[in-house]
């Protein structure tokens, strides 16, 4: 069900360097790739440090800070994104999720009840993999986006409700205006499941 990106992307080769900024300012990164259509393209990904990220408990950030941890953030970005809220191991407990950047590859990392104990780490891809042309402009943009799913969402697709039952929430682990999977936690492990279309 791992969704692929290889008719998008055939090669990606950065050339830019990371604009380094104070703690909390965006930090840019513009290079190079090969699109889809064998021609060089720029592209640019915007990333926010954890201490952007206000309404995570202290324990979620200063972890992230510990890992190295940067928050990239898709071109459609109106506020800060990717680090989200949900009950994602049982229908009572307050947990976290991040998209976690570092050394060119992003990953989503789940903070049980919002500790930094026993944090799981899933799906690290490259973030060139969700890098997409944009339907205005010649820049490629960041298209990666983590948000809660919740029982009602999951069931949507008619592939999961033989997966059933649903108590709680999931991550949808989405490539913007194309397609997502659902991460979801159950009985001591992740199943994926099948995501939807995003929406323009």
């Amino acid at each position: 069900m791992r969704r692929r990106t290889a008719g998008l992307l055939i090669a990606g080769v950065m050339v830019g360097s990371m604009a380094m900024a104070r703690q909390g300012e965006p930090q840019v990164e513009k290079g190079q790739l090969t699109g889809g259509d064998h021609l060089i393209h720029p592209f640019s990904i915007v990333r926010l440090a954890p201490g952007a990220f206000a309404q995570a408990p202290g324990a979620v950030r200063d972890e992230l800070v510990r890992r190295g941890c940067l928050i990239p953030q898709t071109f459609r970005a109106q506020q800060a994104e990717n680090v989200i809220s949900g009950k994602f191991r049982n229908g009572s407990n307050g947990d976290w999720a991040a998209l976690c950047s570092k050394a060119g590859s992003s990953s989503v990392l789940v903070f049980w009840n919002g500790s930094a104990q026993g944090v799981q780490e899933l799906s690290a891809q490259k973030d060139t993999d969700y890098v997409q042309a944009l339907t205005s402009g010649v820049v490629y943009g960041y298209s990666r986006r983590i948000t809660a799913a919740s029982p009602e969402r999951i069931r949507k697709a008619k592939q999961n409700r033989r997966l059933e039952p649903f108590d709680h929430d999931g991550i949808d682990d989405a490539f913007v205006e194309k397609g997502s999977v659902i991460h979801y936690f159950r009985e001591g492990h992740w199943e994926e499941l099948q995501g939807g279309e995003v929406k323009k």
